[in-house]
């Protein structure tokens, strides 16, 4: 896996860790944060070619809401293999 799938947060203890299964973090686009942790924004770049779906794996995130927009629009996500630490 080449590091533009990768990326990891690192915000006082926590730790959020982004893997991409089929596409990348877009070139020349920076991947954005606050202090806290509690926002994070980053564009995707279609590496495969054509319509498809991908994988976005995401850990270290605390309980709580999250919204996820795609193109500044809500996009309806499927959620699975949530695992809690114990």
């Amino acid at each position: 896996m080449d590091c533009g799938r990768a990326f990891t947060l690192f915000a006082g203890e926590q730790r959020i860790h982004i893997l991409l299964e089929r596409d990348g973090f877009a070139k020349d686009k920076a991947i954005s944060f606050d202090d806290r942790g509690d926002s994070l924004s980053f564009e995707l770049e279609n590496r495969g070619g054509g319509d498809h779906e991908t994988t976005i794996r995401i850990s270290g995130l605390t309980a709580g809401k999250y919204e996820v927009k795609r193109r500044r629009k809500r996009k309806r996500l499927k959620f699975a293999g949530v695992k809690k630490r114990a």
